[in-house]
């Protein structure tokens, strides 16, 4: 079963310094970022999901997305319980396709998380890598294969990785380059049966 948990730690910083309320730039409040954001058994308002692929997947803009399904359904127990994180990582729950199939799939496939983000931080366009920094970390049903932006790899290290048990998270620092607008961060986790 493919599955993602994706907490943010709630530090973003925009070119030297933390965005705070008081800036005139309307990026997107950490906590809202986290996956299962919601009851189990609904849609998650923000993250979406792919279909599933059997080969490396084409590039993740071309391909269709639907809302990730908020759900620990399939091995109750088995999987780090956001609940026991500590505050305030704690605040989302499991995602995955709304097939909830549990078992027997071996494929990849993409979860996106939207941003829409103003054209510069603190002055500095959000086109220069490093201008917005958003650090987020966490936990995979499986392997974490890729972080992109608008389609581009990030390159990250300790990727591959991840495990959905507690104290296995991956910690993913993503500096862009974004472009003003809406940006797509698109996670591939491949799931090994």
């Amino acid at each position: 079963m493919n599955r993602l948990h994706i907490y943010t730690i709630f530090l973003i910083l925009c070119f030297g310094g933390y965005i705070t309320k008081t800036n005139a730039q309307s990026f997107p409040n950490p906590a809202t970022l986290s996956t299962g954001q919601g009851a189990q058994g609904t849609n998650d308002p923000i993250w979406q999901v792919s279909d599933w692929f059997y080969t490396l997947p084409q590039s993740p803009l071309v391909l269709g997305y639907l809302p990730a399904y908020i759900s620990n359904n399939c091995a109750p127990g088995a999987w780090v319980d956001p609940a026991t994180l500590p505050p305030p990582v704690n605040n989302g729950n499991w995602v995955s396709g709304s097939d909830m199939i549990c078992t027997g799939v071996i494929g990849y496939r993409f979860f996106r998380l939207t941003l829409n983000l103003p054209p510069d931080c603190n002055g500095n366009s959000l086109a220069t890598q490093g201008s917005y920094i958003l650090y987020m970390d966490g936990y995979v049903d499986n392997t974490l294969i890729d972080v992109m932006i608008n389609g581009v790899s990030e390159n990250l290290p300790n990727l591959p990785g991840g495990s959905f048990s507690n104290g296995t998270q991956v910690s993913l620092i993503i500096d862009g380059p974004w472009t003003p607008g809406v940006n797509y961060v698109d996670f591939l986790v491949y799931n090994g049966g």
